[in-house]
């Protein structure tokens, strides 16, 4: 008995340091994929995802991370089966239903969408991107002050949230309130001054504002960040 009762303890022992070996490399192989999506490596971040899946194949956030890269790298299908099998092993992993119902989203599958992201919001209803991708979604619906309920609690839950305040100023700008649009892309600027899409769109409220001067300085600045269309505005309006 007390040989058997020995060797239980030494199997025991391997299992708890295997299982710390296991983990240890999971968040290495994680690791390095962040680092190599970070610098533009999107296939070598989806072969460390492989590697992590193939040492845990019920490592959700991998296939939930490796999705995103999929998707990314125009794999929308491979990406679909990725989030299935991150919420197939997980079902209350909020951040795979969020990703889920974007990716639905992009794929004009609405209903689809809707349903993933309140799936999210009930599991975590403390999830800023849920409520601005939620947002996003019911202006496509045309329910407008539904999505600004959304963009208003994105911000509550994260008052750095830049492109959250650049999509309610837009809807602000929508509605006809012109003051609220200028502060809230003064906002998205102010939290993030590389903010292409709010010195854009600034630009047109200025414009509509008859600041046609200002509306130049913005388009110029959104020209120097990348966004091409802003060229013929410039070459139009601007002296």
């Amino acid at each position: 008995m007390l040989r058997k009762f020995n060797l239980t303890i030494i199997f025991g022992l391997f299992f708890v340091f295997a299982c710390q070996i296991t983990a240890e490399k999971l968040e290495e192989l994680t690791l390095s994929a962040l680092k190599k999506e970070r610098e533009g490596d999107l296939q070598g971040a989806i072969q460390d995802y492989n590697k992590a899946i193939e040492l845990d194949p019920n490592y959700y956030v991998a296939y939930n991370n490796r999705a995103s890269l999929r998707k990314a790298l125009g794999d929308k299908q491979g990406a679909m089966q990725d989030l299935n099998k991150a919420i197939e092993l997980n079902p209350n992993y909020y951040t795979a239903y969020n990703n889920r119902g974007l990716l639905k989203q992009n794929l004009s599958d609405q209903q689809g969408a809707m349903q993933d992201y309140n799936k999210a919001m009930k599991i975590n209803s403390n999830h800023r991107d849920t409520y601005y991708n939620l947002g996003t979604l019911k202006e496509e619906l045309g329910d407008q002050q539904g999505a600004m309920q959304d963009y208003n609690k994105a911000i509550d839950l994260d008052p750095n949230m830049d492109k959250a305040y650049n999509n309610r100023g837009l809807l602000k700008q929508y509605l006809g309130d012109k003051e609220g649009a200028m502060q809230d892309l003064n906002k998205a600027i102010e939290i993030n001054p590389k903010s292409l899409d709010a010195y854009w769109n600034r630009g047109f409220l200025y414009k509509n504002t008859n600041n046609l001067e200002a509306a130049c300085t913005d388009w110029r600045k959104a020209s120097e960040l990348g966004v091409v269309e802003a060229y013929d505005l410039i070459k139009k309006y601007c002296r």
